[in-house]
Formats: C-alpha cells, sequence, structure tokens
C-alpha cells in the first residue's frame, strides 16, 4: 500500500478520478481472487501485496474526489461518506464472519474473502456506468465543455456553472503563476502558502493513526475474549453493536459539521478521546472481574465513538479539501503513505509499548497524545467550513502573507488569461451547437 499509493497521483492527474477507482477496484477483485484459491502461505501473501496496490491507489482518490464535486456549503457532509462507509465495510466483515461462522474452519476464511468480491465488481460497474468525471480534473485537462456539462448535473437547476468554470480556471491558472515563482518542485520547496497546506493536510493524516485508533481495536477484540465471549459468533455481535454506534457519531458529524465547523468537532473529539482512554486505564486499578470488564468495555466504546465524531471523519475532510488544485492527487497520495506508515508503527510497536508500560500506562500515554494534539491544533488548525476549493490557495495566502499567491491573483485579475478566454470560448462553442 506505502508503495502504491504514487501512483494514485499519477493515475488520478494522467486519466482521471474515475480511472483510478477503476484501476484500483481491479487490484482489489485480482487479490481477493488470488486469496479465495490459494493453496500456499506464499500465495496468500501475494493476494495480500495485490490488494495491498489497489488499497494505495483508492486511498488517495475517494476523499478527494468527493471534494472537488461537492459545493462549499455541502462538502463537510458529502466527505464525511467516505468514513462513514470505511466503517460500513468494517461492520460487513463482521457480518461475513457471522455467514460463515457454521462453516469448517479451512472454509470460513475464504468464505469471508469471497464476500468481499461483490464490492469491487460494484465499484467497477457504478464508476463506468453512473460516476461522473471530477469538473476540476476537466479543466485541469482543458476539457471546458465536458466539466461545464457535469456541473450543470452535479449543481442546482438556475445556478451559473458557468462563473464556477472560470472559477476553477482563474484557480488553476493562479496556481500555475505562483508554482512558476518557486519551480515545478512545488511540494519540495513550497512557497509559505503551499507549506502551510501541505503541513496541515500531511499533519491531520499523522493524527488521524497517531491517536491509537488501529492498535486499540485490535485491543478491543482481546478485550472482547477476555469477557468471555470466546467465539465467533459473540464477538462478531460485540463488534457489529460498537461499530454502529461509531456510524451514528459519524452520522451526527456529517450532518452538523458545515454549520458548526471543523474545529469544534476536532476538539470534542480529541477531549472525548482522552477522556475515554483515561476511564480504560482506570479500569485497570477495580477488581478483576465485571466492574473491570464493563467499565473498560465502555471506555473502549465511547473512545470509538468520539474517533468518529470528529477526528475520523474530519481528517479525512481538511486533507481533501485544503490542497490545491494543482498539487491535490500529489498531495494526496503522500498523505495516504503517511497515514498507513504511522498506523503500521502504532500497531507494530504497540506490544514493545505495553511490554514496557503496562496496558494502563499505554493507555494513559495516548490519552496525554489526545490532548497534546488538541493544544498544537488550537493555534495550526485554521476554519476551512465554507471556502470553495478554489478559495483555498488565497485563503492560505492570506493567513501566511505569501506574496507570491497574492501577486499571482492580481495578475490573472489585471490580464484576461487564457484559461478564462478558452473556458469562454469553449463554452458559447457548445451553446451555439
Amino acid at each position: 500500500m506505502l508503495l502504491a499509493a504514487p501512483l494514485s497521483a499519477y493515475i488520478s492527474d494522467e486519466f482521471g478520478r474515475r480511472r483510478a477507482f477503476v484501476t484500483s477496484a481491479l487490484f482489489f477483485l485480482l487479490g481477493l481472487i488470488v486469496q479465495v484459491f490459494a493453496h500456499s502461505f506464499r500465495q496468500l501473501v501475494i493476494g495480500r501485496i495485490i490488494a495491498g496496490v489497489g488499497a494505495g491507489i483508492g486511498s488517495g482518490v475517494d476523499s478527494a474526489y468527493i471534494a472537488e464535486i461537492s459545493p462549499a456549503a455541502n462538502r463537510g457532509e458529502m466527505v464525511a461518506f467516505s468514513s462513514l462507509f470505511a466503517n460500513v465495510g468494517i461492520i460487513l466483515g463482521h457480518v461475513a464472519a457471522l455467514l460463515v461462522a457454521g462453516a469448517e474452519e479451512s472454509i470460513q476464511w475464504r468464505g469471508m474473502l469471497a464476500v468481499g468480491i461483490v464490492i469491487p465488481i460494484a465499484i467497477i460497474s457504478t464508476t463506468l456506468t453512473v460516476l461522473l468525471e471530477s469538473p476540476r480534473y476537466l479543466v485541469l485537462k482543458e476539457e471546458y465543455q465536458t466539466a461545464w456539462l457535469v456541473l450543470l448535473d452535479l449543481h442546482p437547476k438556475g445556478e451559473n456553472v458557468h462563473e464556477v468554470v472560470e472559477e476553477i480556471g482563474e484557480a488553476l491558472e493562479r496556481e500555475r503563476i505562483a508554482e512558476e515563482e518557486i519551480g515545478w518542485r512545488t511540494l519540495l520547496r513550497p512557497t509559505p502558502a503551499f507549506r502551510r497546506m501541505l503541513l496541515l493536510g500531511w499533519g491531520m493524516s499523522f493524527i488521524m493513526e497517531i491517536v491509537g485508533i488501529d492498535s486499540i481495536q485490535y485491543y478491543l477484540v482481546d478485550m472482547i475474549k477476555e469477557a468471555g465471549m470466546d467465539t465467533m459468533v459473540a464477538g462478531s455481535l460485540v463488534l457489529v453493536g460498537i461499530g454502529i454506534i461509531k456510524i451514528q457519531c459519524i452520522l451526527i458529524c456529517s450532518k452538523l459539521v458545515d454549520r458548526v465547523g471543523r474545529r469544534f468537532f476536532v476538539f470534542l473529539s480529541l477531549f472525548g478521546m482522552a477522556f475515554s482512554l483515561f476511564l480504560v486505564s482506570l479500569s485497570y486499578s477495580l477488581p478483576q472481574g465485571n466492574a473491570h470488564l464493563i467499565t473498560a468495555l465502555v471506555g473502549m466504546t465511547f473512545y470509538l465513538a468520539s474517533y468518529g465524531i470528529g477526528i475520523g471523519p474530519v481528517s479525512r475532510m481538511v486533507t481533501s479539501e485544503v490542497f490545491a488544485t494543482g498539487i491535490r492527487a500529489k498531495a494526496n497520495s503522500v498523505a495516504v503513505v503517511i497515514n498507513a506508515a504511522t498506523g503500521t508503527l502504532m500497531a507494530s510497536t504497540m506490544l514493545i509499548t505495553v511490554n514496557t508500560i503496562t496496558w494502563p500506562g499505554y493507555f494513559t500515554l495516548v490519552a496525554w497524545i489526545c490532548l497534546a494534539i488538541a493544544g498544537i491544533l488550537y493555534y495550526a488548525l485554521p476554519e476551512t467550513t465554507g471556502h470553495s476549493l478554489e478559495e483555498m490557495s488565497l485563503y492560505f495566502a492570506e493567513i501566511t502573507g505569501d506574496f507570491s499567491v497574492l501577486d499571482a491573483k492580481r495578475s490573472v485579475r489585471v490580464a484576461p488569461q487564457r484559461v478564462q478566454l478558452s473556458a469562454d470560448e469553449s463554452i458559447r462553442s457548445f451553446s451555439r451547437k
């Protein structure tokens, strides 16, 4: 997944967001087929690697695509669905376990993987028949007529989509002019505005995992077994129930985030997770038995709910919306690498850390990490709610005093730009036809 993530940027920028979805789903499909019919551990690992390529390509596309097709007033709610359905997928995984629970052990894991084949087939079919290409990608490739048609479908009837095409074109031209000030290596030598975008977007990808979500979810499975629910059916039912609670919290966030703002849910989430982890740590001071298990389970459920109401979906929102259009695909692919690497680090060092400082110490450590992140984000996280994607480069230029972007803005407004003229001419020509 780490090695394949940069492919996401190349495929998205060169061939479009839709082809990136199809490519990702094809790798998933092939990987699952190899795993289902594997007859050795080596073949199983090969199938996992192929599926990992699909994960690397797909992870950098979904949130960015949703942000690019959504109006600013609804972007937070729409991007939250990316996080929502990631958790729906987790629940479906537990449901798949329930479906094959009565089968022989050698058949169970093959059946669970075989059920997953339905999803990439559905993605490929939907992408080819329903999904529209991102209008911002189309303008990037100077396909103005197609972008205009897509925006007519996406925006409310009567809205002036011609102005939207012009805004996208002006933003791309502004980014091009600003980029020329520092050369083509925008990601390596960014101006202050671009640097703030990258640090914020990549930082939120890092924060999604440094709060311990993966490693703590692994612990949850052990805790359920410790409670005496050592059968697949009982454990899966508990995990499905917790997953449903988490989804409800994501839905609350999605409905309110565009009105209340990103910052509110981020801090609500971080303080909620810190409190939950302190509670789980406290449970170890209780006598072993029902009191300890119930307290720990309540704390873990509240932790996952707190993650779902803020850091989970909002981190995806911020990462998908802060990057300028010209660098969004590349920057998102780096964000995927950072996210996956951090998750791998947290999960793989969990047992080492626990053996050193004990379980209560581990939960206390992660709780303090959540509080430290809240302190950093209080100063570092600007409110991006209500700003269009085309406004982001100017918004961050004003925050940082980046004159290369501000001067680019003036030059775009003073001189007639090739992008705007080409868009006008293409749309007038299409209208006449």
